[in-house]
């Protein structure tokens, strides 16, 4: 019996750790983290931005985008990905198809913040 619990205690222990999230961004209480979740990106890019099977990881994005060109591609990108063949491919790696930011102004500034803030 003693065993039995220590087992049902370990399996508690793991599931309440992969359902509560990892890294910094799942305490950050910034606007670009709410207007995030609100959105509902972290159903396809994953609750602290890791990326899933559905659409790729949100991390280092200051690489290969600044703040322009990051909030040109969330309000459409069906065309900016038209225009840039590397995106194409990006977008064939991945199930979900990305939707245009349906927010206002300042919530799309939030998010770009975010997302580009390391």
């Amino acid at each position: 019996m003693k065993h039995v619990t220590l087992v049902l205690l370990a399996f508690s222990l793991v599931v309440v750790g992969a359902c509560s999230g990892s890294g910094e961004a799942s305490n950050d209480a910034s606007p670009g983290r709410t207007v995030y979740v609100q959105a509902g990106c972290g159903g396809c890019h994953g609750a602290d931005r890791q990326g899933l099977q559905t659409a790729p990881p949100l991390l280092d994005l200051g690489v290969h985008w600044d703040q322009a060109s990051l909030s040109a591609y969330l309000q459409d990108p069906t065309t900016v990905r038209a225009n840039n063949p590397q995106l194409q491919y990006r977008t064939e790696a991945y199930a979900a198809e990305m939707p245009a930011f349906q927010g206002t102004d300042e919530e799309l500034a939030d998010l770009v913040n975010y997302l580009l803030a390391e």
